[in-house]
């Protein structure tokens, strides 16, 4: 919204609204159901207890608040001169097995 009040490119920011949009109805015109079924809550859609994906779903919140928390601590250690631990940070995929 920035960029368009200082006369950048508004087709970028109606782009970034409009493309979920795009990509629901043509889901549902390629699929052949119906929007509202399509963006309506799973359990209702289903028929079963609303609290089936509850877990599912807090493990997602949990993976992504770690990551934010990793990017910032290593943001803040990599900002800090001096500090012998930002390698460790940025590297620590190799921790993983990945190569």
């Amino acid at each position: 919204m920035a960029s368009v009040a200082r006369g950048g490119w508004p087709g970028a920011f109606m782009l970034t609204v409009s493309l979920p949009l795009i990509a629901v109805f043509a889901g549902a015109a390629l699929l052949g159901v119906p929007v509202p079924v399509m963006t309506r809550d799973i359990a209702g859609v289903a028929n079963i207890h609303p609290l089936t994906g509850f877990l599912s779903t807090l493990g997602v919140i949990l993976w992504f608040s770690a990551a934010a928390i990793w990017l910032f601590s290593s943001a803040v250690m990599r900002a800090r001169r001096g500090c012998a631990f930002p390698p460790l940070f940025f590297r620590s995929y190799r921790l993983s097995g990945l190569r």
